[in-house]
């Protein structure tokens, strides 16, 4: 049943939404998740830069969004203030790999020649909060949760259960704390990006419930690569939603939807974004 009705899903966590009620493909499908996304870090240029240095990123990643954000992001901070790198980005990130976090490691490491453990403690005061969880911390995160290495072998013994540390769109049990902490952020944003958001309506209604903010909302920023003015269109008012105030009326804000990929709209945008 699976592999005839994944193909015409969005994606697999539509398709495990669909087919809640059966808690049977519900874990196989998660199983399969955790496979797909340790297979995905395993194969990744990522991968191959950690096994060979972090000297390697300006090779194999330098075309990718996260090292040009980072091109940005560590403009003007020096050494002596690197624990602060990150104390104006809060990312949510509704992926469940850890690509984000491997690359700012490497990359504080690459910029400020630092050792793994020194970088470690920088890149760590980086709020990433992942909604729908992660496939495990990496060993160098101080975070509760199985430890697995980047691109880890799902089929270990040791890894057996991972996919309880994942959520699907099925699972709307999501901590209210946390939900409430995801809000906030949106809520207390300078501006807010969107890179390669699908704005499905289950993450968009995640984000926006009961959504308060003092004040126009900020600009709002998004990527919508290879898709039509039509559904661009529905991206923008997807956005107005989150940004709605509880009378429905939309509390301000310029937004943005550009048709580029992420990398190429981080360079296009990040002098006034970033700066």
């Amino acid at each position: 049943m699976i592999s005839d009705g994944l193909p015409l899903a969005r994606s697999i966590d539509d398709f495990l939404f669909n087919h809640g009620h059966d808690r049977i493909v519900v874990q196989l499908g998660k199983a399969a998740i955790v496979a797909k996304i340790l297979e995905a870090e395993r194969g990744s240029p990522l991968a191959r830069v950690l096994e060979g240095g972090s000297t390697g990123i300006h090779g194999l990643l330098a075309e990718t969004w996260a090292y040009r954000l980072f091109s940005f992001l560590h403009t003007g901070v020096r050494l002596d203030a690197v624990d602060a790198l990150f104390s104006d980005l809060v990312i949510i990130n509704f992926n469940y790999d850890r690509c984000v976090e491997a690359f700012f490691l490497l990359a504080v490491q690459a910029a400020y020649g630092l050792s793994e453990a020194e970088a470690a403690k920088a890149v760590s005061r980086l709020e990433i909060l992942h909604p729908y969880g992660q496939v495990g911390t990496l060993p160098w995160q101080s975070k509760s949760g199985p430890q697995v290495p980047f691109g880890a072998n799902s089929f270990d013994d040791a890894l057996a259960g991972l996919g309880e540390t994942i959520k699907t769109f099925t699972e709307q049990a999501h901590d209210m704390d946390e939900v409430d902490l995801w809000r906030r952020h949106l809520r207390t944003a300078g501006q807010i990006i969107y890179l390669g958001f699908g704005f499905h309506k289950q993450n968009v209604e995640l984000l926006s419930e009961e959504l308060r903010r003092d004040g126009p909302w900020p600009p709002s920023y998004a990527t919508a690569f290879g898709t039509s003015g039509t559904d661009r269109e529905v991206f923008a008012a997807r956005i107005k939603q989150i940004a709605c105030s509880p009378t429905g009326t939309t509390a301000g804000g310029h937004v943005v939807v550009s048709a580029d990929k992420c990398a190429d709209f981080i360079k296009s945008y990040g002098l006034s974004l970033f700066t």
